[in-house]
């Protein structure tokens, strides 16, 4: 038998892991990209290829 085709409950909790996930990652992406606003100088120059 296939339980874990057929289980809500585990539908759901699969649902919510993934969520959570996602939201980890998306924290995670928002908190490196304040650090590097923070850290970054304005008046820096940035040369573009060789």
């Amino acid at each position: 038998m296939l339980w874990y085709k057929t289980d809500i409950n585990l539908n759901e909790v699969i649902v919510e892991i993934i969520t959570l996930e996602i939201e980890t990652v998306l924290a995670v992406k928002k908190s490196v990209l304040k650090i590097l606003r923070q850290k970054s100088n304005v008046n820096e120059l940035a040369l573009f290829g060789d």
